[in-house]
Order: C-alpha cells, then sequence, then structure tokens
C-alpha cells in the first residue's frame, strides 16, 4: 500500500513524533510510505532512508504571500495523490487543506 502523510513540520513536537514512529513502522510492514513536510528542510526525528519526504518550502514567514504559496504548493501536492492509496494529515493546517481539496483528492483522506 502506498501512503502519503502530510504534516507542517519535522521540527520536533507530539505530532512530528508520531508521523516518524508511523512511518518507520508502516514502512517495517511493507508499505512505501512518503512524508511531505510543509515548512522547514529538516527532521529532527530518525526516519529510516527509504521513507520518501518531500520538504515543500525552505522557510516559512507569516506574510500573506508565504500563505499564499503554501496552499498551492500544498493543493499541487495533493493532486498527485492518484497513485496512493491513503493520505494521513496531522495537526491543523494539514487537515484544513487536505479537507478543502478533497474533491481533487482520488485516495481516501
Amino acid at each position: 500500500m502506498k501512503i502519503a502523510i502530510l504534516i507542517t513540520t519535522m521540527n520536533g513536537g507530539g505530532a512530528e513524533r508520531v508521523v516518524a514512529n508511523l512511518s518507520n513502522f508502516l514502512l517495517q510492514k511493507g508499505h512505501q510510505v512518503t512524508i511531505a513536510v510543509m515548512r522547514g528542510l529538516t527532521s529532527q526525528y530518525d526516519l529510516n532512508p527509504e521513507v520518501k519526504v518531500w520538504y515543500m518550502s525552505k522557510t516559512y514567514s507569516s506574510s500573506t504571500n508565504q500563505h499564499l504559496t503554501e496552499v498551492l504548493v500544498v493543493n499541487m501536492f495533493l493532486r498527485k495523490l492518484e497513485k496512493y492509496d491513503c493520505l494521513l494529515a496531522f495537526l491543523a493546517v494539514p487537515i484544513l487543506l487536505s479537507l478543502l481539496f478533497c474533491q481533487s483528492i482520488q485516495c481516501p483522506l
């Protein structure tokens, strides 16, 4: 099964730890896992090298342009999910954007 996970950052925190542990566990069970990180370029948690990580943005600012760019990039990512069997979204912003664009997602949310 191909599983995509959408999260805001991987810079530390409870949800980020859950994503790292869940990704490594799912990979051990034979699934393919891709993590889409909306902000930042690193993960503070150890991920199996076979877990694909797609970093959407190097930096984050609270400017309107940054928010609009983020929404467009997430929408572009979600449109590519036709080949995935499942999308998991963690934290408020990724869940909200996933629900906002759920009509363009061709996989279960």
